[in-house]
Order: C-alpha cells, then structure tokens, then sequence
C-alpha cells in the first residue's frame, strides 16, 4: 500500500491494531512476528500456540482474539474520558516535510479527520468509542452493561 494513497487504509490499520494486540497477548517481539514478507510468522505461531495449549486457532480467531483485546483498551479509555473527537495528530503533520523521501507531504486535517471517522465506522464504534452491538459481536457481550447508552455517552459519565 502506497504510503501517500488512503484507500484501505482505515481497513488496514484496524487489521494491524488486531494482529499487534494478539501478538500482544502471547508476550511475542515484534521483530519475532513479521507481519509481512516471505518469513510472514503467522503459520508458525499458529502451531506453537497448538504444540503449547493443544487448542488449534483459525487465522479470523487469531483477528478476533486481538480485537477483543484492543476493544477492552478502548473501553477502559472510553470510560476515562477519552472520546472520538481526541483522535487527532499534533499540528507538526500538517506542515510540510523539508526533506527526505517524503519531501513535500503533508495530511490535511480533514482528511485526516475524514480517515479516523472510516476507521471508527470500520470498527463498529460510534464517537465514545465500543458499541454495545459491538462488544456483544465480539463475544464481550457481560462488559456490554458497563457502556452507557448513547444519551449518557458525555465526558466524566462513564
């Protein structure tokens, strides 16, 4: 994926926040996991993760597992205040780089602003972050009664 093209994107980074929390859970390096390349360590994992537990992981579980585990990130940050309209960069990314590969590229805060709104829809959250539909997809269904309605979604109302 181009660095300078955004389509996909909103899909991809979701894709690598679900792999790097699963990852996350069995303790691994990232340097261990190549995520991409010829030595992709995925397969690999799956049978030590099989040779240690006896428990054999789809590859959409292994994705499942790490959504989980970042969506309770979220919640609890959720329930700390921090909400949709905090996703935002430092003001330095939207000037323009002096040099270097990427010499001249800057990110428009609306368009970074329109990206973040397709991730949060990609993920099922609305702007206080996990739904309760979204939590009870991903088997966190008992954590769905600590999310309070959309009417109630307002900061310090956990």
């Amino acid at each position: 994926v181009s660095r300078f093209h955004w389509d996909q994107r909103p899909r991809l980074c979701k894709l690598f926040e679900d792999l790097s929390s699963f990852d996350n859970s069995l303790i691994l390096c990232d340097f261990v996991v190549n995520r991409a390349g010829k030595d992709y360590n995925y397969p690999r994992i799956r049978e030590a993760l099989f040779a240690v537990t006896g428990r054999s992981l789809a590859p959409e579980e292994m994705v499942l597992v790490g959504e989980r585990n970042y969506m309770l990130l979220r919640l609890y940050s959720a329930l700390c205040g921090y909400r949709r309209k905090d996703d935002v960069l430092p003001k330095r990314f939207e000037e323009p780089l002096g040099r270097g590969a990427s010499a001249g590229e800057s990110l428009a805060r609306d368009v970074m602003d329109e990206q973040v709104s397709k991730y949060y829809e990609e993920r099922g959250w609305d702007e206080w972050g996990p739904t309760r539909e979204r939590l009870v997809a991903v088997g966190l269904g008992d954590l769905a009664l600590r999310v309070p309605p959309n009417a109630e979604r307002e900061v310090g109302r956990p």
